[in-house]
């Protein structure tokens, strides 16, 4: 893939919108940044502070840094990595893959088929919700040490009925609108361990 345009912030508060239509590389350090990626295959980092990523069309790389974040996926299939921090990860349209890591995430796949992903390699993990799983259409995959088997994980049900899971270490999360009929009716089929 050839770069077109690399866009690099520094310790303040960055702000960049792309109009053209290439394949850019945003990165931010310090400072609450914000960056709209425009068309092309972008790869949008935030670093730290409390940043707004947006991807616009393309299949793009959202990637964000220590903050509390807003990842906005746009239309493509996109990667939106919440790896630290409380973020929220929104794909919008496309078969889009979202990534949870070590904050208390909110997930929101948007219309495709999406996959969520739920691990504890960086630094352990927070309490997740994922808004809009949608059964037979997305799937739940889950990278931790303390998870080898769907056996391995324990369920419970909120107040409205929606399914939390845990591992029984810090790995919790709810999947809002998945009822316990849905849980065994499809069981480990929802996973991918």
């Amino acid at each position: 893939m050839s770069i077109n345009h690399t866009h690099n912030g520094d310790s303040g508060d960055n702000h960049k919108t792309d109009f053209d239509g290439g394949n850019d590389i945003f990165v931010g350090f310090g400072g609450n940044d914000s960056f709209v990626a425009g068309g092309g295959n972008d790869y949008v980092v935030g670093g730290a502070g409390d940043d707004r990523l947006i991807g616009g069309a393309g299949d793009d790389i959202l990637k964000a840094g220590e903050g509390n974040d807003y990842l906005g996926g746009g239309t493509g299939n996109d990667k939106l990595l919440g790896l630290l921090g409380d973020n929220k990860l929104n794909g919008g349209v496309g078969d889009d893959t979202l990534l949870s890591g070590s904050g208390d995430n909110v997930l929101i796949g948007g219309t495709g088929a999406d996959k969520f992903i739920f691990t504890d390699k960086f630094g352990g993990h927070g309490e997740a919700k994922v808004v809009d799983f949608t059964i037979g259409e997305d799937s739940l995959h889950i990278v931790s040490d303390s998870v080898t088997s769907y056996e391995d994980l324990t369920f419970t049900y909120d107040a409205n009925g929606s399914a939390v899971f845990t591992d029984g270490a810090d790995l919790t999360v709810k999947l809002i609108g998945v009822t316990q009929e849905d849980i065994e009716s499809y069981g480990s089929d929802l996973f991918i361990i």
